[in-house]
């Protein structure tokens, strides 16, 4: 049940835990702490799915799996399967994906030798067997298979052969069928086509290695799913919720298409034939070509979204309130011919609409969701949200644009000062013309520059809204550095984590006191 309250966005792998990025481990049992002094209800995470694509959280390579990279590996020492000089060391101000992949796949990879299976392990395999075996086999595949050269490469050495054998110097290998090379995560499209989609057949035809690989990830699993169920529990015991998010699409390339291509909206090839997106808009003149696979909501619709229960049933063991992104596309979902380029060209089409909120609702318990309903919305949107009843966003930051103001905001909703997609509110104040800029100070009450932080919080604390939510980086007013994720981008995203003690007693005691003065504490 939601009640007025405030809360933290706060990503798992920002939190200030030695070895490059955040994890379940005491940081973030420190930070719940925190919260809960601080007077926050809730803590919001971004997905924390395994990462695809420009390490985006919102391209996650699995709907059910978690993030082997959140693993705590201080756990993993007190179990025995790793020692205390194996431990990740070291900090940084931002991520490095590839160099924190490689360490940290490694570490597991050891931990995983030094493993005994046990009854918990087998109940937990058996208990999510449903999605865990798929993408366990899928990991294992993208990490092992191999594939054929492209055309263009055999060509050349083939040229280059023909060349040697003209001037008698060709070697016996004239096979080029034969020279291969691994998936190395490459798009499923440029996979064997006896890879390109799951079969059990797989495992025979590879045999013990990517049967021993696929356990190594089953693995993984089973330490993520117990860290949480762990970290899970410490919230709760501190009265701290946990919102997830709830990416609206999946990777093109990852364990959900790989397994239940018939769900998506592809060809006889099993390419996509449409991409999703959003057109043209403030952040991109071009539209945003997302590039993920559009829904079968046909066939959904005919197995009452399966899929959709089963990915909603699994989120509410984990979170007791969850964000759907991109809350639109239920209503109407906007349509990219697959060759495209840019957003532009795209069509709107109509949403599974009614049909998957109620389906959703027949399995999410207790738990609470909020819509992310942000943009140009069309009516259908309005009329689902009202239809649903779940809380809608309001962002800060989009309040002071043309005909905005945040008294419009209305009670059942969750204001954000700024989201993910944002710059920070410090980087986005500094970012306005001097009209627009002394509009939002004197909107806020602030006599002066150095004013406006403490204002603007004051501001979103007093809102009618039921919840009040900060990023992390706005508690700290840092600047643009600190921004998140910039959308149309791939580059330099997901990569800010937050400085060990940044959480101070002093920022301790004003959200305290601001959650007090404006009822959001009990």
């Amino acid at each position: 049940m939601i009640i007025r309250s405030a809360g933290i966005l706060m990503p798992i792998s920002a939190l200030p835990t030695a070895g490059g990025i955040g994890t379940l481990g005491s940081e973030a049992f420190r930070f719940c702490e925190r919260l809960a002094e601080a007077g926050q209800r809730y803590w919001q995470v971004l997905p924390v799915g395994p990462t695809g694509k420009a390490d985006s959280p919102y391209q996650p390579l699995s709907a059910f799996a978690g993030n082997e990279l959140y693993i705590d590996t201080e756990q993993l020492c007190t179990d025995g399967l790793i020692r205390r000089n194996e431990q990740p060391q070291g900090e940084s101000r931002f991520i490095n994906y590839a160099a924190v992949r490689r360490e940290r796949m490694s570490l597991l990879r050891l931990a995983y030798s030094r493993f005994a299976p046990d009854d918990k392990y087998r109940e937990f395999c058996e208990e999510n067997k449903a999605w865990l075996d798929a993408y366990a086999l899928f990991a294992a595949v993208r990490r092992h298979g191999k594939h054929q050269i492209s055309r263009l490469i055999s060509d050349a050495l083939k040229r280059s052969t023909d060349d040697m054998r003209a001037t008698g110097t060709a070697g016996k290998t004239d096979d080029h069928a034969a020279v291969r090379r691994h998936y190395n995560g490459e798009p499923l499209s440029n996979w064997e086509e006896c890879d390109r989609f799951y079969s059990q057949s797989i495992l025979e035809r590879y045999g013990e290695e990517i049967a021993d690989d696929a356990e190594f990830y089953k693995f993984c699993q089973y330490r993520f799913m117990t860290d949480w169920d762990v970290f899970h529990k410490f919230c709760a015991k501190n009265a701290v919720q946990l919102i997830g998010d709830v990416p609206i699409y999946v990777s093109p390339d990852g364990a959900d298409v790989w397994s239940s291509p018939e769900q998506f909206q592809l060809d006889a090839e099993y390419k996509p034939t449409g991409i999703a997106g959003v057109p043209p808009d403030a952040f991109s003149e071009t539209g945003q070509c997302w590039d993920n696979p559009l829904y079968n909501w046909e066939v959904m619709n005919d197995d009452d979204f399966s899929w959709w229960k089963a990915r909603i049933s699994q989120a509410a063991k984990m979170f007791d309130a969850v964000r759907i992104d991109h809350f639109i596309g239920f209503a109407r979902y906007y349509s990219i011919p697959a060759n495209s380029r840019t957003a532009e060209h795209g069509r709107w089409r109509r949403g599974p609409g009614r049909r998957l909120v109620d389906a959703i609702n027949s399995v999410r318990g207790d738990m609470d969701i909020i819509a992310e309903n942000l943009g140009v919305l069309h009516p259908s949107v309005r009329r689902l949200l009202d239809y649903a009843g779940y809380h809608g966003m309001n962002v800060m930051e989009f309040a002071f644009g043309d005909g905005g103001h945040p008294y419009t905001f209305e009670r059942n909703s969750v204001v954000y000062g700024a989201t993910h997609d944002n710059d920070t509110v410090s980087g986005w104040f500094d970012s306005l013309d001097d009209e627009r800029r002394q509009f939002v100070a004197d909107y806020i009450g602030a006599r002066s520059r150095n004013g406006v932080h403490s204002a603007m919080l004051r501001t979103i604390y007093a809102l009618p809204c039921d919840i009040a939510v900060l990023q992390m980086q706005d508690v700290l007013w840092l600047g643009s550095a600190a921004r998140m994720n910039t959308p149309g981008t791939t580059l330099g995203n997901w990569r800010w984590r937050m400085r060990p003690d940044a959480f101070s007693e002093t920022i301790v005691q004003k959200l305290k006191k601001l959650s007090q003065l404006y009822g959001r504490w009990e």
